[in-house]
């Protein structure tokens, strides 16, 4: 009796699957699929162990994930941004493979094996890198030996700038996210294109991302099918996904100076803490000891996560070389920095590119504020550019006018009035100003006017002194 009901089980696991892919469109799978298929539903339905849907199968004993797919068949002059997508995807033409599974499926069956999903970019929350745990993924031909044994999914493509198959360092478990879809929870890449599964570039739409800052854009003509590991068209392909969790590791920096009168970056602190909170205790380091702690981090192959923050005592001239020091630190082998705590600035705010400061040479004109460090006789202002286009000028005339700010309600209310203009403000700031004091003022507007750097300036050209 027992049996029998497993084989009912396994058949009812088996007909969902069928009913799910002829729902999707996909009636004619080959044989081998079905078999797999069946295969897996008969083993997850007497193994608690196994999990088994259309297309993907996971196994807690072996601690790894398998999914079936179809190569697209591109050509080796084909540019790729995907190495697997699902099979409602229309980038078949950009991507190594076609999963028979849903990228849903995939991301349930990480879960069954108890990894926890990261979290996809979202560059105007100022997330640039994706975060998730490791995942080493090989692939084989299901059927057929294309390859001697398995190979790095990465070995399917190749980086034409270096002449080499891309770095075989694993991916990234981002998870992406779900959403609501008519009052029901929804999974992003289900819905969204580009129904990714694993992407080679980062896109908030799929289960696995790469482990590095890649915009889409820095992907043209840089990636291409590898002629050494070139499956025929439609070739059967398995690929093995196998988790490598606890290289993921969260820390909290908050940089205060140790004393009232910080003069170099040896008068600063950096208080270090593991996150979440509570999940151990902190240690206090000098700033070149605390860039030390990150390099052993990373060496050991870990994911270096830093939330960094700085006290309002801070003077902005060092917040600037703090900076400088983690923007040179920043980087697939080194650290990556998150979004800056609550009511801060993201840390690049502080290292803007120089060229910035003469206005003849940008193409637009942002608000200009600047900020004194209670000098007698020294009065923060914004400045409004104003554009005056000529005949027969390649460029327009600039007229800047000075708006006294006394108070940081007072430069709240001169945007107001003034209209908002570019949602740019360039700060200029005496090297003594204080966090703290840079903060009040910008508190405020940041809502409208969430894009700022800073400079520092010891006087303000003689044109805009007032």
């Amino acid at each position: 009796m027992k049996t029998q009901h497993l084989r009912i089980a396994a058949g009812i696991l088996l007909a969902l699957s069928c009913a799910q892919r002829g729902m999707a469109g996909e009636t004619d799978l080959p044989a081998a699929v079905l078999a797999f298929d069946r295969a897996n539903a008969e083993q997850a339905s007497s193994n608690t162990n196994r999990f088994a849907r259309p297309g993907v199968a996971a196994n807690r004993e072996t601690g790894e994930v398998r999914i079936l797919a179809q190569a697209t068949g591109v050509g080796v002059g084909d540019p790729i941004e995907f190495v697997l997508i699902s099979p409602n995807s229309g980038h078949d033409y950009e991507a190594a493979a076609v999963a028979f599974a849903s990228p849903s499926d995939v991301y349930g069956a990480m879960r069954f094996l108890g990894v926890s999903p990261g979290r996809p970019v979202d560059p105007k929350s100022l997330v640039f890198w994706p975060k998730g745990e490791r995942v080493r993924v090989t692939v084989t031909g299901h059927s057929t030996n294309l390859w001697p044994g398995e190979i790095a999914a990465e070995k399917l493509i190749r980086n034409v700038k270096t002449g080499e198959a891309m770095n075989d360092s694993g991916f990234i478990f981002s998870g992406s996210k779900w959403i609501e879809e008519d009052s029901a929870p929804a999974y992003l890449p289900d819905l969204a294109e580009p129904h990714a599964i694993i992407s080679l570039y980062n896109e908030p739409a799929t289960v696995f991302d790469v482990p590095r800052l890649a915009p889409q854009n820095s992907l043209y003509d840089t990636l291409f099918p590898n002629p050494e590991f070139l499956p025929p068209t439609n070739a059967l392909l398995e690929f093995a996904l196998r988790p490598e969790p606890g290289k993921t590791v969260d820390l909290a920096m908050h940089v205060a100076p140790k004393n009232s009168n910080p003069v170099t970056l040896a008068d600063v602190a950096c208080f270090i803490t593991p996150l979440p909170e509570g999940s151990g205790n902190g240690s206090l380091y000098p700033l070149t000891e605390a860039v030390k702690h990150f390099s052993q981090l990373t060496d050991d192959g870990k994911d270096v996560f830093v939330h960094a923050g700085f006290d309002d005592a801070m003077p902005v001239r060092l917040i600037q070389q703090v900076c400088a020091a983690l923007n040179d630190i920043e980087g697939e082998m080194g650290i990556r920095i998150e979004p800056p705590p609550d009511g801060q600035l993201y840390y690049k705010a502080f290292i803007g590119d120089e060229r910035h400061r003469e206005r003849e040479g940008r193409i637009q004109q942002p608000w200009e504020l600047r900020l004194f460090e209670a000098q007698p006789g020294r009065t923060n202002f914004l400045t409004q550019i104003n554009e005056h286009w000529r005949d027969n000028q390649i460029k327009p005339d600039l007229e800047p006018v000075n708006h006294p700010v006394a108070k940081p309600q007072d430069l709240r209310a001169r945007l107001d009035e003034l209209g908002p203009g570019l949602p740019v403000i360039l700060v200029f700031a005496t090297p003594a100003l204080t966090h703290g004091t840079l903060m009040r003022f910008l508190g405020p507007v940041l809502s409208t006017h969430g894009i700022i750097h800073i400079y520092l300036e010891e006087r303000p050209h003689k044109a805009d002194a007032g």
